[in-house]
């Protein structure tokens, strides 16, 4: 997951705030040359990037480059700041915090992204799914599985992008015992989820129904047809 913000954004009414000018360099390059100019710089520069991640003062542009640079500077020392700052009021800077971690602290990255399916902003939540898409355990699959439900991933009763997100991660490596579950959601409300739902059926049972010329329609009503007559559903 790379943000990268273009340097002009970056610049952009920052020159008067009291950044030092070697920070704002820093700052204001591109995030494939920032990575590499965070390497092994000093102390006190680790700390002025801190300051400018959770200065209120700052903007969002230069909040997530710092953060995201001192993770890439010293995962080990950021850590307790990464933690804090997937803490932080503001969207963003959770945001940042969780790809952050995901980049240098994939362990602790999947502990926070579970904390973060539940965020209030959504895009946070699905900044979580994507993290959790490397560590698809039982348990964080069935985490997955209540999320589709949850009210705050409706909006008035209409179904969030979310949820079609969650369903195409489920549908990478279904388990057995999902194929009832999967098959309730041929009949979900929201279009988004029929054809993932459909491919984690069709590996699990080894079935294919029309070919390449069916249409998603005609595919949807072949395997509501296809569940309803199989006993094993």
């Amino acid at each position: 997951m790379k943000f990268l913000w273009p340097a002009a954004l970056l610049l952009s009414s920052q020159v008067a705030l009291a950044i030092p000018n070697n920070t704002m360099d820093l700052l204001s390059l591109p995030g494939e040359n920032r990575r590499a100019a965070v390497q092994g710089i000093s102390s006190s520069e680790f700390d002025r990037l801190s300051e400018v991640a959770f200065s209120e003062k700052q903007s969002m542009r230069l909040r997530w480059a710092a953060l995201v640079s001192i993770a890439d500077a010293n995962s080990q020392k950021a850590l307790p700041l990464l933690i804090k700052a997937s803490n932080d009021k503001q969207w963003f800077m959770r945001n940042a915090a969780l790809v952050a971690l995901a980049a240098t602290q994939p362990l602790k990255a999947e502990a926070v992204a579970k904390n973060l399916l539940q965020d209030k902003a959504l895009v946070v939540r699905s900044a979580a799914v994507d993290v959790l898409q490397k560590y698809q355990s039982p348990q964080n699959r069935d985490l997955l599985w209540s999320e589709l439900e949850r009210d705050y991933n409706y909006r008035n009763n209409e179904s969030l992008w979310i949820r079609p997100q969650i369903v195409s991660l489920l549908a990478q490596k279904p388990a057995d015992h999902e194929k009832t579950l999967f098959a309730r959601l041929l009949k979900d409300s929201d279009s988004r989820i029929h054809l993932s739902s459909i491919r984690g059926l069709e590996k699990l049972t080894g079935v294919r129904l029309g070919n390449e010329k069916t249409s998603k329609d005609k595919m949807l009503v072949l395997w509501k047809d296809y569940v309803k007559k199989e006993v094993s559903f």
